[in-house]
């Protein structure tokens, strides 16, 4: 089994950083002297600052030159929107690092959601299988037979009472972790699957519930911030049936199959097609 992958730390310390600076930049740019130059009122001839004439004499006695203090007042406003943008848009830059460590993580998450879940039915074979064995040495040699075999020395050890219904992996940095847990009904046949992948305090999830039938299932998911996507199979005995998928943004789209062997085949449009179909009507003729 290959380890799950989930190394992530760099990204996330990215856009913890990119926040902290964010918070120290904003107010420390307006506490420079440029800053504070730039936003004094225009110098008038009588070698005042309006309005503030305390201050307008201590950025004069600063610049020594009505000239040079418009000159920096006017090169301040050209670049005001700047540094006012600085604040913004470095914790934009720390959400897009964010994005892109979600990204990768619910990615390996699905990956390694998928080998978990086979874990586990894995363990479940082995526990079955090692069942079966044992209810034959009873068979054979339990204390109710009359003539057992020669090889009954050769004891076989008693399964758990109930198979294994988890499975969980953590990284080698202890930050990560991905749990595996089933539901079993009373034939031992799987009733919910339910995969979490937890890393350094983000989460990713997702939940399968079975029907009846064991073929038709509801499978839902919840990415890191929180937004889920669901999707719904109705299978038939021979493999055919219907698939319909609801994106985070509530567009709907549907997939028929013949057979078990076949590959799902869109109906209609997909999620991609609506959206542009809608962002096309909202925009339509409206000019403002």
């Amino acid at each position: 089994m290959a380890e799950l992958a989930m190394s992530y730390s760099s990204l996330y310390q990215a856009k913890d950083d990119l926040y902290r600076l964010a918070e120290q930049v904003g107010p420390e740019i307006k506490k420079t002297l440029f800053a504070q130059i730039g936003n004094n009122p225009t110098v008038v001839p009588q070698g005042r600052f309006a309005g503030i004439p305390a201050g307008g004499e201590q950025v004069l006695d600063l610049v020594g030159d009505h000239d040079l203090a418009r000159a920096i007042r006017v090169l301040y406003r050209q670049v005001k929107g700047t540094m006012d943008d600085a604040e913004p848009r470095l914790e934009q830059l720390g959400d897009l690092f964010g994005a892109v460590a979600d990204a990768f993580f619910e990615a390996d998450s699905q990956l390694a959601a998928a080998a978990s879940t086979a874990a586990v039915k894995g363990h479940q074979s082995v526990w079955q299988a090692q069942q079966e064995q044992y209810d034959q040495y009873l068979q054979a040699c339990g204390p109710d037979v009359p003539d057992p075999p020669e090889n009954c020395d050769q004891t076989v050890p008693k399964p758990p009472e109930k198979p294994p219904t988890m499975w969980s992996l953590k990284t080698d940095d202890d930050a990560g972790e991905l749990t595996t847990e089933v539901t079993l009904d009373d034939d031992g046949e799987v009733l919910v699957e339910k995969t979490v992948a937890r890393y350094d305090g983000h989460e990713w999830s997702v939940v399968t519930t079975y029907e009846d039938d064991h073929r038709s299932y509801t499978t839902i998911t919840t990415a890191v911030d929180g937004s889920t996507t669901k999707s719904v199979a109705k299978i038939e005995e021979d493999g055919s049936g219907t698939m319909t998928n609801t994106d985070a943004d509530g567009y709907l789209t549907s997939y028929v199959r013949g057979d078990a062997d076949e590959e799902w085949k869109l109906v209609g449009k997909s999620a991609e097609e609506q959206a542009k179909e809608e962002a096309s009507e909202l925009n339509n003729g409206q000019y403002f």
